[in-house]
């Protein structure tokens, strides 16, 4: 009688056995996975605080921002008053041709000023985070992209921070603008008289042309806060922009800082795993000879892999 060996007691050559070799390599490609991993984690959690922050921050902003254009706009109109009156005592006091020159000299410091001034309106532009590497992207070059990506970020927090603050600001420049035309109000009612201006003595011409100095300047500070956010609307969109670079640029950075320390663990594991080779010359020659399947150390694999992120 013939007895059959069941099937499993004959290995079929074909069936490659998953635990009949080890390959060095993958066991380091895991290692350097978890540090990319926990270099993510720990960028992720260098930001967590601003997250809630901001998140918290931008739930309340509509109200928050709502009443803060409320309180300031008593400040502006009693200022705005101020000023018209002030207007109207220059122009008696003070020649149209002075007061044309000045009007050019404003406009004139006005036009140098905007060479150098930051932009009004939304302080945050257009952002571009790609969270991918691609095959053959360097080191260096990885390295530039997070810098990139980390001063876009910086540039959406400040401006998120500066618009928050708004709430607390754009009030109290309301009050100093209305402490300031009133002042100034004082200041030409003390100076002006019924002399008519050609009658005036040179050093009072110069006092009142500073006076309507200070009047320009002021009316040209009462325009601009008004008018940067005209509508709580554009504020809430610019607010909610700046959050949203925020937010991506955070994920972003966290995410490629984790992908450029497996990089930089990959490329320590190469240089290692060579080195031993060199120092250990005959037993690499041993082990190649022994088990002449197994790839050499990173023979076919590249530090740099791309990744979908």
């Amino acid at each position: 009688m013939t007895t059959t060996a069941p099937a499993s007691a004959t290995p079929d050559p074909t069936t490659p056995d998953p635990c009949a070799a080890c390959d060095p390599d993958a066991i380091g490609n895991l290692a350097c996975a978890a540090v990319r991993f926990q270099r993510q984690a720990e960028v992720t959690a260098a930001s967590q605080a601003d997250r809630a922050t901001f998140t918290t921050a931008f739930g309340t902003a509509r109200a928050d921002i709502t009443k803060a254009r409320q309180d300031a706009q008593t400040h502006w109109t009693t200022a705005q008053g101020q000023l018209d009156a002030v207007k109207k005592h220059l122009e008696c006091a003070l020649g149209g041709d002075v007061r044309g020159r000045l009007d050019a000299a404003l406009e004139k410091v006005l036009t140098d000023i905007a060479k150098c001034a930051d932009a009004t309106g939304c302080c945050v532009g257009t952002y571009s985070f790609d969270l991918t590497t691609k095959r053959g992207e360097t080191l260096a070059e990885l390295t530039a992209r997070i810098e990139d990506y980390q001063r876009q970020t910086d540039q959406a927090v400040t401006c998120f921070k500066q618009l928050v603050d708004e709430r607390t600001a754009l009030p109290q420049r309301a009050a100093t603008l209305e402490a300031d035309a009133t002042q100034l109000a004082a200041d030409v009612t003390a100076a002006t008289t019924a002399d008519a201006p050609a009658s005036r003595p040179a050093d009072e011409q110069e006092k009142l042309a500073r006076l309507y100095v200070r009047l320009l300047v002021s009316q040209r500070r009462l325009t601009d806060d008004q008018s940067r956010f005209a509508t709580v609307d554009p504020y809430m969109d610019c607010l909610c922009a700046a959050l949203t670079c925020a937010l991506k640029g955070w994920e972003a950075t966290a995410t490629l800082a984790g992908i450029k320390a497996e990089w930089e663990c990959r490329e320590k594991a190469s240089t290692d795993a060579c080195l031993k080779k060199k120092d250990g010359i005959e037993d690499a020659v041993w082990s190649a000879y022994v088990t002449p399947g197994t790839p050499s150390s990173g023979a076919g694999q590249s530090p740099h892999p791309a990744t979908a992120g």
